[in-house]
């Protein structure tokens, strides 16, 4: 199976976030064994979302799978449904931010060096395919990345180049016993819909749309990377202020350049005054330029504006 060990050194500090499914108890069975070549430090932690009844089990369940481990164990709970309520957002997003901000928090507080999730390849083209359905650049169809740095933490995934098919014979061949979520099976989350309904059709056209689909998402991430290159470039040059909570850039500079560049350019300044894209759609950079806006801001509440 595909796990990539590079991704970890003796040197690392490495939490592991374990749901109880079949893809974290794999992930967090491969790390325990490799921790023992190569001894670096692990622990396991668990997000409870309090979405359904069963969830203190799997919290218990991931709890004793640690200790069978001997591993440090981090447990939260979060009322995810009442989250995704206030915030206006749907279970599965409130669900992924609840469960990175707890990641996060817990690596940095307890001085991990490296978050280590279980997403595989099948998650990679669920992803790919999901983004391009809602309409995505270059950076949301390159897909999940094996490595990134997030708040001085680097967040891992060892498995992104596993099947699902891999990742289930490996549980069967070493016994691995986990938590089966029934909510996969709720077809009313949209991901789901996708993954139970979409994806076996295509699977049926091609067997092996995944690959397919990871080459696609290995060439588009090096183009993404040539031209945030370029847009760094560029935003050096139209930038003309740059305060804490403003900046201001060049408007007729940056309609000179190609609008593939300005967008990213915009890209950029969100991210550096902000520090974060979440919430920033095409029709917000489309705006800022069409209107030939200059100025970017955060007012008290940390939300975005924008003027000329």
């Amino acid at each position: 199976m595909n796990f990539k060990t590079k991704l970890f050194s003796a040197a690392d500090r490495v939490l592991a976030a374990v749901s109880g499914g079949v893809d974290s108890v794999v992930l967090l069975h491969l790390l325990a064994e490799l921790k023992q070549k190569l001894n670096f430090t692990l622990a396991a932690a668990h997000l409870n979302h309090q979405i359904r009844p069963e969830a203190g089990r799997d919290a218990d369940f991931v709890k004793n799978l640690a200790a069978k481990y001997g591993l440090p164990f981090y447990l939260d709970a979060q009322d995810v449904p009442r989250l995704a309520a206030r915030e206006g957002l749907s279970l599965e997003d409130a669900g992924r931010r609840a469960r990175y901000a707890f990641f996060l928090q817990t690596a940095r507080r307890q001085n991990y060096t490296a978050l280590a999730l279980a997403h595989h390849l099948d998650d990679q083209a669920e992803t790919i395919l999901f983004r391009l359905l809602r309409g995505a650049a270059a950076k949301g169809l390159s897909g999940i990345a094996e490595e990134r740095s997030e708040r001085g933490i680097r967040i891992v995934r060892p498995l992104l180049g596993a099947a699902k098919r891999e990742i289930l014979e490996y549980a069967a061949a070493n016994a691995l016993v986990f938590q089966e979520d029934a909510t996969n099976q709720d077809n009313s989350y949209a991901r789901n819909k996708l993954r139970n309904e979409i994806l076996p059709r295509l699977r049926a056209i091609n067997p092996n749309y995944q690959e397919g689909l990871r080459r696609t998402a290995d060439i588009l991430r090096d183009d993404d990377a040539c031209l945030e290159e370029q847009a760094g470039q560029v935003y050096a040059e139209v930038v003309l202020s740059e305060a804490p909570r403003r900046l201001k850039l060049d408007a007729v500079a940056l309609r000179g350049y190609p609008r593939a560049l300005a967008r990213r350019v915009v890209r950029l300044a969100v991210e550096k005054l902000s520090g974060a894209l979440e919430d920033i759609s095409l029709s917000f950079i489309e705006n800022f330029l069409d209107n030939g806006l200059t100025a970017l801001s955060l007012d008290e509440n940390g939300r975005l504006l924008v003027s000329k």
